[in-house]
């Protein structure tokens, strides 16, 4: 139908086709006044669908639109000093109700399902407001958006019921999302609070279900929630929400029964966004655990340093000495491991010595072999916490837990669709070794697959019939080697 109103408009003026005008700011009442005699366009005014006023939207030149003089005077304005002008119509809207507009204009220019209705407050010369509802189409030419017809409503002075006022504001303007709905008609009021937190503008939503819509996930079976509500009880749980553009909303949800109606329930339900306080309350129980983990670590390797630096000890003081540059240079290797006293990054040789050459009792029982390579500052964190990992392990029932034991690391880097790949080998050797017969997957293991996960790296371990063997591939992109160093 629009469509062929677009054909009309423009053959039915020959002053006034479909394009833009430039400064000459009255092509649209023109152009509006030959759409009038279109009867596809008198049908729409024949329907009802349009009193009070009319509007016409160009929406190649979007600043530009034609409100009649009707609707001005029936606002109390003065039609001469009002420019048709989109920022002049939007200069009468309140404040907080433009956001919402633009939007559900946006909203259907994109989409033709979903309908441009909306109710907004509306300045009055005289210092009231009045309530105005807009409705409007596009009409689009081969599928594309190029005018908008559409009509104002003046619904009723906002003065006479202060009562209604005062609740639809607190709904207009509250941060949650205050919505009504019931499962049998769908939503009935979704606020531009509904609409922020879950990026769906009202007409889109109105009479569907936003339950089957964003797929909510409750802490309880909707049957015991639905049984509460029904016996006249509130329920209030957090709820985690999927949009449709696939963020994740978790929200403090409060459900009450509003009223019954010919047996259709009516639900009230008040959304606050706890997105954020969920995050970080995650965040901290992630940071503690890693905490305790690291904390028995460092216990469980003091304990191992203590054993082998009393190996063949018999003078108190020099085993006093020795172990106390053991711990010193432990102390050393975990504020390496974290990145503190990095800015631009490290050479990697010397974050491995920094963070390593604690943990073994003999300083042969580590071997560093691998070009020149500045690793970037965010790689430095997780790459200390992984070999923090190994070495650990390496330390408690691994190579460095016997005397003979011996970790290898080596690396080096090649060439792949463009982009350079670090390549880093652990191999530990260990005589009398025995693999396990399943690989233990507790925190450690989680911390290294995070740590891999944050350099967007990849990583292959196995046992081999010495010990652990590790490869680590991680994209550098372009990075200069020159001769191996070895030590």
């Amino acid at each position: 139908m629009f469509t062929c109103l677009a054909d009309e408009v423009a053959s039915g003026s020959k002053t006034a086709p479909l394009s833009s005008r430039g400064e000459d700011v009255d092509y649209l009442e023109r152009e509006f006044a030959a759409a009038r005699k279109s009867p596809a366009v008198q049908q729409i005014v024949d329907s009802g669908a349009m009193y009070d006023g009319l509007w016409y939207w160009d929406l190649e030149n979007q600043s530009n639109v034609y409100i009649s003089a009707m609707f001005w005077r029936a606002l109390g304005q003065d039609p001469a000093q009002c420019a048709h002008k989109l920022d002049v119509w939007l200069s009468h809207v309140f404040e907080e109700d433009r956001e919402s507009v633009v939007a559900n204009l946006k909203a259907h220019v994109a989409d033709p399902e979903v309908p441009f209705d909306r109710t907004v407050r509306m300045h009055r010369p005289n210092g009231n407001s009045a309530l105005v509802r807009s409705r409007g189409v596009a009409i689009r030419e081969n599928g594309r958006p190029v005018r908008m017809i559409g009509s104002h409503v003046i619904l009723s002075d906002t003065r006479p019921n202060e009562v209604t006022e005062r609740l639809s504001e607190i709904m207009a303007l509250s941060k949650d999302a205050i919505i009504v709905w019931s499962q049998a008609c769908g939503v009935k009021r979704w606020n531009r609070g509904a609409e922020r937190l879950f990026g769906v503008v009202k007409p889109a939503i109105l009479h569907h279900s936003h339950i089957d819509r964003l797929a909510p996930v409750f802490q309880e079976d909707w049957d015991t929630i639905e049984h509460q509500i029904s016996s006249g009880g509130t329920w209030i749980g957090q709820v985690e929400w999927t949009c449709e553009d696939g963020r994740k909303v978790v929200t403090e949800t409060q459900l009450q029964r509003l009223a019954v109606n010919g047996g259709v329930t009516l639900i009230l339900e008040v959304d606050r966004d706890i997105t954020a306080e969920v995050a970080l309350a995650q965040h901290h129980r992630t940071v503690m655990r890693e905490l305790n983990h690291r904390v028995k670590n460092l216990f469980a390797v003091i304990r191992a340093l203590i054993k082998m630096t009393a190996r063949g000890q018999t003078e108190v003081p020099t085993l006093v000495h020795n172990l106390d540059q053991r711990i010193s240079a432990l102390a050393a290797a975990h504020v390496v491991s974290l990145g503190h006293d990095t800015k631009n990054g490290a050479p990697l040789d010397e974050l491995l010595r920094a963070v390593l050459t604690a943990y073994p009792a003999d300083p042969a029982s580590l071997r560093i072999e691998g070009c020149p390579l500045w690793l970037p500052q965010d790689h430095i964190t997780p790459m200390g916490l992984i070999l923090n990992e190994l070495a650990t392990n390496a330390l408690k029932y691994g190579a460095w837990s016997t005397p003979e034991g011996l970790v290898t690391i080596s690396w080096s880097l090649s060439g792949k669709d463009g982009a350079r790949l670090l390549i880093l080998d652990w191999r530990e050797h260990s005589p009398g070794f025995e693999p396990p017969d399943t690989e233990k997957r507790g925190f450690g293991s989680q911390l290294l697959d995070l740590s891999v996960r944050q350099m967007a790296a990849s990583v292959s371990r196995r046992f081999g019939p010495e010990g652990l063997q590790l490869s680590l591939v991680v994209e550098l992109g372009s990075i200069e080697c020159t001769a191996p160093r070895q030590n």
